[in-house]
């Protein structure tokens, strides 16, 4: 007899028997785990085995749903409640992030409550003018339908902490799953990182500091500007150099303390994008209909092409125009006032007018891509290389980006190679100096920047090249 015809008949004799018991229930003891589920039982699995949904005395076990088969067989489904923990997301300073998650989508129980309102969420054992907690993002449970519920905390830190911090939150409100499960656990914690905290008094003198490094940027600032137009590019670029160098010191992944932080702040005066912000100008660049939105957003390089272009533009108006035609009214006016002191002055004004556009027509005229390519070093290479080696979708604009970024890259490249083979030139000995040191600049520009980014997995790593690269030079 084939396997399927046994089964068949082993089935019908069971039915036949089934029917049988029933038909003479009176005169038969029914047995629990015998895998037949009577009036008198829950459940029966066919078992003597409790912890697998039906119990021993065929009873159904807690969180755990059973149905029949045909032959009156009990199957059981565990179902798990639902369960709420914290999860730590980050920290910034004496601020750390905390996120409450559900293990299912959950609804409130009664419609008149509020998980927002009645949960509370406190610091164990330490005083609450020490602390703020407050909602970053709050997605409100409601009694209709379930979903997934999400919450945010921020919380500071006040007052430097000497012993372990642990954040408890209860929620006080009634919440269950899809299958009506009640959240098992009421009340969570979580061991939070103690931070150092700054006093009032250290913030201020951070801040102070700051102020002062900002006051020595612009000067500096100042300095190779005036540097750079009275024709000695080489130590104004030395200038920029040093500067934008601790600019980006920020970006080493290492975990600063706040003080240095501050101090860190002073050095956005480097880039154009504060100024930018101030008067608004970075929203209309951010737009979509306006400006491309290439990777490297280069508001403060094309800004400072178009602000050489209009000084130039201005220079070569000034010279060609106002200056050669009001020439001789200009002598005229100086040989002739009573004044000596106004002869003078305006003579000397009209004198400094001359040299800086004269100055400024040649230097832009001549090498002014060179130059502004030069102090865009640290920022093209910096936002170059990072959307390069950035994850991005294959699009037509992010294919165009990349492009934008290959030639940018080989650009700067070409500068570099430039500069060393007018230093191999038959060339004045101070003079191939100087494109050597500009050429050396240029390539150690680049060779920290790709540490910097590309060596972000391993801080420590990141640290001893970008110093070796500095030493070295």
């Amino acid at each position: 007899m084939s396997f399927k015809l046994q089964q068949i008949v082993r089935n019908d004799f069971v039915k036949i028997a089934i029917e049988v018991l029933q038909r003479n229930g009176n005169d038969c003891q029914d047995t629990c785990g015998n895998g037949f589920k009577s009036d008198q039982e829950d459940c029966d699995d066919g078992n003597h085995l409790s912890l697998d949904g039906c119990s021993d005395i065929c009873d159904i076990e807690m969180y755990w749903t059973c149905f029949e088969d045909d032959l009156k067989k009990s199957s059981c489904v565990q179902n798990i409640p639902p369960h709420f923990k914290l999860i730590f997301l980050n920290q910034t300073y004496n601020v750390q992030y905390v996120q409450l998650q559900f293990t299912n989508k959950i609804k409130l129980l009664y419609s008149s409550q509020n998980l927002t309102r009645n949960f509370k969420a406190q610091l164990i054992d330490i005083d609450p003018s020490h602390y703020i907690i407050s909602d970053v993002l709050v997605n409100e449970p409601d009694n209709q339908s379930v979903h997934e519920i999400i919450y945010q905390l921020r919380i500071e830190i006040l007052e430097q902490q000497t012993q372990d911090i642990f954040l408890q939150v209860q929620l006080n409100t009634i919440l269950v799953d899809q299958d009506d499960f009640q959240v098992d656990n009421d009340i969570s914690t979580i061991r939070l990182k103690n931070p150092v905290v700054l006093t009032a008094a250290q913030k201020e003198i951070s801040h102070n500091i700051s102020t002062y490094n900002l006051a020595i940027l612009i000067f500096l600032g100042i300095s190779s500007i005036i540097i750079l137009m009275s024709g000695h590019p080489a130590e104004c670029f030395e200038i920029l150099d040093t500067i934008q160098f601790q600019s980006n010191l920020k970006f080493i992944n290492i975990a600063f303390p706040e003080n240095l932080m501050i101090y860190f702040e002073s050095s956005d005066v480097v880039t154009i994008i504060p100024i930018l912000e101030k008067i608004g100008m970075l929203n209309l660049c951010q737009d979509p209909l306006v400006n491309f939105r290439t990777m490297i957003n280069l508001y403060g390089f094309v800004s400072q092409i178009l602000l050489g272009t209009i000084l130039l533009i201005l220079s070569y108006c000034y010279l060609r125009f106002i200056f050669r035609t009001w020439f001789t009214q200009i002598r005229i006016f100086i040989y002739d006032n009573r004044s000596i002191l106004v002869s003078y002055n305006f003579a000397l004004l009209i004198h400094t007018m001359n040299q800086f556009s004269l100055g400024l027509h040649k230097i832009l005229s001549q090498q002014g891509i060179v130059y502004i390519l030069q102090v865009n070093c640290w920022d093209l290479i910096f936002k170059t290389l990072l959307y390069l080696f950035s994850e991005k979708e294959s699009n037509p604009r992010n294919i165009a980006q990349t492009i934008i970024a290959i030639i940018i890259l080989i650009s700067i490249a070409s500068l570099m190679s430039l500069f060393f083979q007018y230093s191999l030139s038959q060339l004045k000995p101070n003079k191939s100096t100087n494109f050597c040191h500009e050429g050396i600049i240029i390539a150690k520009k680049f060779l920290i920047l790709i540490m910097l980014i590309g060596s972000q997995g391993n801080p420590i790593v990141q640290c001893v090249l970008i110093a070796c690269v500095n030493t070295c030079y």
